[in-house]
């Protein structure tokens, strides 16, 4: 299972979780890039929302393993996984719902994208967690 560290310094966690964020804005821009919906204010969107979303995020979920003493390590890290597959799966579902579907499309695959993010962050984190979390 996990294995508890002793303490894991701020910077290694935001690798971490940093690692999480593009593993999810990747795939989330090439698909606009590849459906031409890449427009320069959602570019400048994207790049905004990841700069600014991936070290609170990073500070909040340290924060959560620290104040556990390190004991909650592995389900800070799920979280991070998960909140990042939800913000990107409701970014991309929205835009694509509305470029295919119109307003209700992209409320429903909004809702659809955020679910199934939610899910792969969680898997994600999971998986980051058992494989550097060691010591």
């Amino acid at each position: 299972m996990y294995s508890v560290p002793d303490r894991i310094p701020f910077a290694r966690f935001f690798l971490l979780v940093l690692t999480e964020h593009l593993a999810f804005a990747i795939p989330v821009l090439g698909m606009l890039v590849l459906l031409d919906l890449l427009e320069l204010r959602t570019a400048l969107f994207m790049f905004s929302f990841f700069v600014l979303s991936s070290p609170i995020l990073s500070l909040i979920s340290w924060l959560f393993a620290k104040g556990s003493n390190w004991v909650n390590t592995a389900a800070a890290l799920k979280t991070a996984g998960g909140v990042s597959g939800q913000l990107y799966g409701l970014l991309l579902g929205g835009l694509l719902g509305s470029y295919f579907f119109g307003t209700v499309g992209a409320l429903l695959m909004a809702v659809g994208f955020f679910g199934l993010g939610s899910w792969a962050g969680i898997v994600l984190g999971g998986w980051i967690a058992n494989r550097y979390m060691a010591n």
